[in-house]
């Protein structure tokens, strides 16, 4: 059985407060990571607690090439300067261990955030009659320079952590020029950074195995 303990537009930390650029702050944050905490320190049969966010976004801007998406800013408790998830997701890494230590952690990286939206691009395709495969690939720079920062603030805060995980997804979706945005012809990407359904069920359970298994994560696939 699953429970999810989540809500949109949160990342799963604590010790932070969130605010729209130019808006209001969002208390509803805290509450949401209050609840996932309830919700860890009260079920003794939990083996498994997964946390997965769009991660780059909170710790900088939006990317150049995405202008639709929203612009947040994050503080850190107690700390002054420009945010960093090494510290927030240590101290969230520490409250679940201490609530169930018994529970297995894993962090899920940034899924790479690409430079078109793959669905439109395949609608516009047919459309015109084009050959569709140009929408199975995206290029790999402006993807990896986005994800590369938020990943290794991630693997510093679990650097000290041996009883927690994180997968990188960037690992097995992007070579060195290009992100795969398909799979065996079919898209698994629902908007520019979120899978599809399909892809998730495709993609998650392998990410999960990797990181949760004794083996390496997958090593980088040129697509």
């Amino acid at each position: 059985s699953v429970r999810e303990a989540a809500a949109g537009g949160c990342p799963p930390l604590i010790g932070v407060r969130l605010r729209i650029v130019n808006g209001p702050a969002r208390p509803d944050c805290r509450r949401s990571s209050d609840a996932m905490l309830a919700e860890v320190a009260g079920d003794p049969k939990l083996k498994l607690v997964v946390l997965a966010a769009r991660w780059p976004l909170y710790r900088d801007r939006p990317p150049f090439y995405d202008p639709n998406s929203p612009r947040v800013g994050m503080q850190v408790d107690s700390r002054p300067g420009p945010a960093s998830l090494t510290a927030p997701l240590g101290w969230t890494l520490d409250a679940i261990h201490q609530r169930n230590p018994a529970a297995r952690i894993v962090v899920v990286g940034p899924v790479p955030e690409l430079v078109f939206v793959p669905p439109e691009c395949l609608a516009q395709a047919r459309h015109l009659h084009q050959d569709e495969a140009f929408c199975h690939r995206a290029p790999a720079g402006p993807a990896l320079a986005r994800a590369r920062p938020a990943e290794a603030e991630i693997a510093a805060a679990l650097a000290e952590r041996p009883w927690a995980r994180t997968v990188t997804p960037s690992a097995g979706l992007c070579g060195q020029d290009a992100c795969r945005t398909a799979l065996d012809g079919r898209l698994i990407y629902f908007d520019d950074d979120h899978l599809s359904a399909s892809g998730a069920r495709r993609l998650v359970p392998g990410w999960l195995d990797a990181a949760l298994g004794p083996a390496s994560p997958p090593r980088p696939q040129q697509p």
